[in-house]
């Protein structure tokens, strides 16, 4: 069976994320729902949160899509946690946007937002959400066929 490009896109940015040297050294999820322990910060953690559909009106066999995708950059350290935080983020944005088709799966991406949480009650505990809007077009009938790179 096949992978869905929204499926290819969520795994793209996990390995551009993942690669060498990765301020993440407590690693880069998918979707991960499990608390992150000491040792696993900081770290990344990838995964979809919308999905928007819109019909071409010349080709209604290609539907184009724009997938939210959220970066989650977690650390859980001492002081300034927020400075850990945000070089994760700085890392992140760069990998991203190094490769706006995320090696030829989608169209083009862009950073469209980004939010703070930190833990209160006396841990040191941020999180530097960044959302990713990914753009490509896929068949109509099948979610795995890239029609942009299909009439290309």
């Amino acid at each position: 069976m096949s992978t869905s490009i929204r499926s290819q896109a969520v795994a793209a940015v996990v390995i551009a994320l993942a690669t060498d040297p990765s301020p993440a050294t407590g690693g880069t999820w998918r979707a991960r729902t499990e608390q992150f322990t000491q040792d696993e910060s900081p770290a990344f953690n990838v995964w979809p949160i919308d999905e928007k559909y819109s019909e071409d009106a010349n080709d209604r066999d290609t539907l184009a899509v724009t997938l939210s995708l959220r970066v989650q950059c977690l650390v859980r350290s001492g002081a300034e946690v927020d400075l850990a935080a945000e070089l994760l983020a700085v890392f992140a944005h760069q990998q991203i946007m190094a490769d706006e088709t995320l090696g030829g799966i989608v169209q083009d991406a862009r950073l469209t937002g980004s939010k703070w949480t930190i833990a209160e009650g006396g841990q040191d505990v941020v999180a530097l959400d960044l959302d990713f809007d990914v753009m490509y077009q896929i068949s109509r009938a099948d979610p795995t066929v890239n029609q942009f790179y299909q009439s290309s």
